[in-house]
This record gives structure tokens, sequence and C-alpha cells, in this order.
């Protein structure tokens, strides 16, 4: 990605966008992921094409007088962190998530799966703490 394509990336995180941790299924535990739900289905293959990854997927209308929407989302923890390191300067609403998935995720999880109650519990106050930033809380980025 140039410059340009990072910075224009981060504006649509920011205003579209969500920088978060969830599940992708349910005995896993949350990894990040970067989703832009919008109207316009060039705009987010446009975002495909400049990040080399991410599936879009049509969502379904919930009025028939409503326009048809698309959600573009990241499926690979290290497509993710990638992306969050490259567009990280130029965010500014979404720069808390970022910094706290950049910073703590790795050392939170361990590469074999295997979560002492230790672990467990950092990684379940990274995942509280960036979903309390996407609702708006305030919170401490320190981890205990």
């Amino acid at each position: 990605m140039t410059e340009v394509e990072k910075a224009y990336l981060a504006g649509i995180i920011d205003g579209e966008g969500t920088v978060t941790l969830t599940r992708r299924r349910k005995n896993q535990t949350p990894s990040p992921q970067i989703s832009v739900s919008n109207t316009h289905l060039e705009l987010l293959e446009y975002i495909q094409h400049i990040t080399n990854c991410g599936r879009i997927q049509a969502k379904k209308k919930s009025q028939s007088h409503h326009q048809q929407s698309w959600h573009w989302q990241t499926h690979s923890v290290s497509a993710s962190l990638y992306i969050l390191e490259e567009i990280r300067p130029f965010l500014r609403v979404k720069k808390q998530q970022a910094d706290l998935i950049i910073k703590h995720y790795k050392e939170v999880t361990p590469r074999n799966g295997r979560y002492s109650p230790k672990l467990l519990e950092k990684k379940n106050w990274l995942v509280e703490t960036v979903q309390n930033l996407n609702r708006g809380k305030s919170t401490s980025p320190i981890i205990r």
C-alpha cells in the first residue's frame, strides 16, 4: 500500500469501520478483525484490492426500501495485524483499539492455544478493553 492508500484506508475505517477482537467460532478465543460496511460495493472492492485480503459479503436488507449494502472483513490474524500496523499512524478514532491490539495481542495469545489462568485473564482483559472502547467507554490501556 502506498502512504496515500494507507491514509485513505485509515479514514474509511475510522468513519465506517470497526477494529475489534471477535470470535470466528464459538470454541475459539477472540482474534483481531477489521471490518467496513458500506452501500458502495466499489469502495469495498478497492479496500480488498489494496489490502490484498478480506472477504466481501452482501448484507441482508431489513426493509425493502433500504439500499443494498455490503460488508468487508479480514479473516486472518496476520493480515489484520499487518493492516493495523500499516494504517496506525493515520488513525484518529480507532487508534487506541489498534494500539492495544498491536501491542498486546501476541503476548496474550499462546501459539499452541493453551492458556494458563493468568494468560486467559490478560486475554479477557484485552478483549473487554477493546470492546469498551468500541462502545465509547473510556478505559485505561494498561495491561494487568
